[in-house]
């Protein structure tokens, strides 16, 4: 999963940075890809860390899923409109979701690490 964050940053910076439309076409299709092999590992992992955690733990990531899908494209929105609809502004800013996941997982494995010892 740290991959994948670090991959969908690289694919932000290329879509957002980037002056060549091919270039940033590219960027775009690395952060589906690296999006895409996110889900996977977050049902692996809250799989395996709750174990009896059934159909109420899957409907309450799906949940978390959807609301990621309609957040964030809204917050890119936002920002693009905010700097006279440039897209390229708002891909940037976007940056901070892929990062929130870096952070998120370097708490998870310190956490993690306490509670095998």
């Amino acid at each position: 999963m740290v991959g994948s964050g670090v991959l969908c940053i690289t694919g932000y910076f290329l879509a957002s940075l980037s002056t060549n439309p091919t270039v940033g076409f590219i960027g775009v299709g690395i952060i589906g890809l690296s999006v895409g092999i996110l889900w996977p590992g977050t049902f692996s992992i809250a799989a395996k860390g709750i174990p009896r955690g059934g159909t109420a733990m899957f409907a309450l990531l799906a949940l978390a899923g959807d609301l990621g899908c309609s957040a964030g494209p809204t917050v890119v929105g936002m920002v693009s409109g905010a700097y006279n609809d440039d897209l390229r502004k708002g891909l940037l800013y976007a940056i901070l979701f892929p990062f929130l996941l870096l952070v998120g997982l370097s708490i998870y494995k310190k956490v993690k690490v306490r509670v095998d010892v």
